[in-house]
C-alpha cells in the first residue's frame, strides 16, 4: 500500500517536472541567470539557509527519533514534501503525508512521525503568525492613523475561529491538542530550538525578499520585506 502511494506520488512529481521543462525556456533563463549575475547566487544562498533552519526546527520535534535519520536527509525529505505542498492540490497536506511516508522507512513508530509533523507545522505556523503580529504592531505604533482599518481586518480573519468551535472535527483536535500538551512537557527544551530555528527560518526567508525587492530597485526596509514575506506566504 505505501509503495504504491510512494510510487503514484513518485509519478505524478516527475510528471509535473517533465511538464515545467517543456514550458521553460532554458535558453533564456539561462541568459537571465547571467544577466542577473552574483545576485542569483546570493539568493541561492540564503534560500538554503532558510531550508536548513527550517529543517533543524523539524528536527528538534523528533525528539529522539532524531538519532535516526541524518539532517542531510532530513532536509532533502523536507524539500521535497515543501516542493509537492506548493503545486498539489492538498496543499500541505499531501507534502506533509508524503514527508511522512519517506520518514516511515527509519523505524519511527507512526504517533511519534504523526506528532512530529503536527509539532513542526504547528510551530512554523505559529512563529510566523507571531512574526507577523509583532511587525503588524511595530509599522501601526509608527504609524497609528492606519490602526483602525487594520483592527477591522484582524476581526474579519478571526471568523473562522468562532466557526471552527461548533465543527464536528472539535473532539479530534482536542485529542491531538492533549498529544502536543504531553510532548511539549516532555521535550519543552528540544521544543524552544524548534521555535527558535523556526523564526531563523521566516527571518531568512525575508531577508531573500528584501533582497529580491532590493535588486528590483524599490526602497524598502527589512521590516517591511519581513512584513510582505508574511503577508504572501499566508
Amino acid at each position: 500500500m505505501k509503495k504504491g502511494l510512494f510510487l503514484a506520488i513518485s509519478l505524478c512529481i516527475a510528471a509535473s517536472l517533465l511538464v515545467f521543462i517543456q514550458a521553460t525556456d532554458l535558453r533564456k533563463a539561462m541568459a537571465l541567470i547571467i544577466q542577473i549575475g552574483y545576485r542569483f547566487y546570493l539568493l541561492i544562498f540564503i534560500t538554503f539557509i532558510a531550508y536548513v533552519l527550517g529543517t533543524l526546527s523539524w528536527q528538534y520535534t523528533l525528539g529522539n527519533n532524531a538519532k535516526k535519520v541524518s539532517l542531510t536527509r532530513l532536509f532533502l525529505i523536507r524539500h521535497v514534501g515543501e516542493t509537492v505542498a506548493w503545486f498539489n492540490p492538498t496543499s500541505v497536506i499531501g507534502g506533509d503525508a508524503l514527508k511522512g511516508l519517506l520518514l516511515a522507512k527509519y523505524q519511527i513508530n507512526k504517533k511519534s512521525l504523526v506528532l512530529s509533523l503536527l509539532l513542526a507545522r504547528l510551530i512554523m505556523i505559529s512563529t510566523q503568525l507571531f512574526l507577523l503580529a509583532s511587525t503588524v504592531g511595530l509599522l501601526l505604533i509608527q504609524h497609528p492613523e492606519t490602526a483602525s482599518s487594520h483592527f477591522q481586518s484582524m476581526k474579519m480573519g478571526a471568523l473562522p475561529l468562532g466557526l471552527l468551535n461548533r465543527s464536528s472535527l472539535l473532539a479530534k483536535l482536542k485529542e491531538l491538542t492533549a498529544d502536543i500538551k504531553r510532548a511539549m512537557h516532555l521535550h519543552s527544551k528540544l521544543l524552544l530550538f524548534s521555535c527558535l530555528f523556526a523564526l531563523l527560518h521566516w527571518l531568512a526567508g525575508s531577508l531573500e525578499f528584501y533582497f529580491i525587492l532590493k535588486f528590483l530597485g524599490l526602497k524598502v526596509t527589512l521590516m517591511q520585506a519581513l512584513l510582505v514575506d508574511l503577508g504572501v506566504i499566508i
